[in-house]
């Protein structure tokens, strides 16, 4: 039987560790005031400030050769992100409704896409918490390469992400849902926001270290050589095989992991990996021959 009170669905079922909490929920608790203030700050700066002089918008299309290309960094403050594939073997980018300042350009191996930060930094908080005319939308279409590097900075707005091949995987949501299918990487961070993290389709041969924000966490058809959560508040639901160690820290919300592994392949002491849970505010369960 289990040395504990997580749920785990199986005839024979393997042991969890589960730790003693470690401020998670304080910690969230904190996040979530932090990001109320800056949401209130920002909307008095709006409606005290003419967007009209300060703020000037353009539409951007460019083409760039990716056959050189081995690493991306693309840093959003705001806006819609839509990343697809591309027909052919360059780099397309079409964005609408962007900040003057918007830019990208290729610089040797190096790919880079968002705001000329000597130019420009500041949100216009207008185009967040008001309604208006604006509506800023990237579209970039990548060619079917392996990189070496994807570095992805959202600040506020909504990303779409498929087919992604890369070693590393690095990924700071802002305020706003994530979605990813069809991704391939050697190794995923990923640090939530305020707002969904959507997986759907992941091969990641190594661990994927995952730090939730204020939104759900799911992930599905997955395979994982580990994880290593620290929850914010939201639900986290995996589903697919996992390869590796799971540490979960809880915070507020349920944690789910639906298993293709057997049971035996975390028994204690004699299993291949461990599984320890820090138990936070919400159910714990763990599924295991899920699929089958």
């Amino acid at each position: 039987m289990p040395e504990n009170n997580i749920n785990v669905q199986e005839q024979q079922s393997a042991p969890v560790n589960k730790k003693k909490g470690s401020g998670a929920l304080w910690a969230a608790v904190i996040a979530i005031a932090l990001g109320l203030i800056l949401l209130i700050t920002g909307y008095i700066m709006y409606i005290n400030s003419d967007k009209d002089k300060y703020y000037k918008v353009k539409d951007y299309n460019e083409v760039f050769d990716g056959a050189k290309v081995t690493e991306l960094e693309l840093d959003l403050d705001w806006g819609d992100l839509i990343i697809e594939k591309s027909s052919d073997d360059s780099i397309h980018v079409d964005a609408t409704d962007v900040s003057e300042h918007f830019e990208a350009k290729v610089s040797g191996s190096r790919f880079t896409m968002g705001y000329d930060s000597k130019k420009n930094r500041a949100i216009p908080f207008g185009l967040v918490f008001h309604p208006m005319n604006y509506k800023p939308v990237v579209k970039l279409m990548l060619p079917d390469n392996e990189y070496d590097r994807f570095i992805l900075d959202m600040g506020a707005g909504d990303a779409k992400i498929a087919s992604v091949n890369c070693s590393f995987l690095d990924v700071n949501c802002g305020a706003g849902d994530v979605n990813f299918s069809g991704i391939e990487c050697s190794k995923a961070e990923i640090d939530c926001g305020a707002g969904d993290l959507n997986i759907t389709g992941i091969e990641c041969s190594g661990i994927i270290d995952i730090d939730g924000g204020a939104g759900d966490i799911t992930i599905r058809d997955a395979v994982a050589g580990g994880m290593d959560l620290d929850q914010g508040v939201g639900d986290f639901d995996y589903t697919g095989t996992m390869n590796g160690n799971i540490d979960a820290d809880g915070g507020v919300g349920d944690i789910t992991f639906r298993l293709t592994n057997p049971a035996s392949d975390f028994y204690k002491g004699s299993g291949k990996y461990s599984l320890t849970i820090d138990s936070g505010v919400g159910s714990e369960n763990i599924i295991y021959n899920a699929g089958q």
